[in-house]
């Protein structure tokens, strides 16, 4: 009984050991992923602006390593008058 209870605490500090170090592993790869596509979306819209007179704006950006990246209320916009000619919430 005492070694059966032994081997289930120790399965418990592993299991808990290994959720914890997975987290502080993630973490700091999900905020380097997540500046590093703010940065290419940065140089795709100078791009867009240089090249097409349009510029792109998003209100959140999501990125996700097993769904993809997702943006969130894109609005296209021409340089020249400012206004809007395009809006996806």
């Amino acid at each position: 009984m005492k070694s059966r209870v032994l081997k289930l605490g120790l399965c418990i500090i592993i299991l808990v050991s290994l959720v914890a170090a997975s987290f502080a592993l993630v973490t700091p790869v999900y905020r380097a992923l997540g500046s590093f596509l703010r940065g290419k979306v940065a140089v795709i819209n100078s791009t867009l602006d240089e090249n097409f007179g349009i510029n792109v704006s998003y209100d959140s950006l999501s990125p996700s390593i097993l769904t993809g990246i997702k943006l969130k209320g894109i609005e296209v916009k021409d340089i020249k008058d400012k206004r809007p000619d395009l809006r996806k919430r």
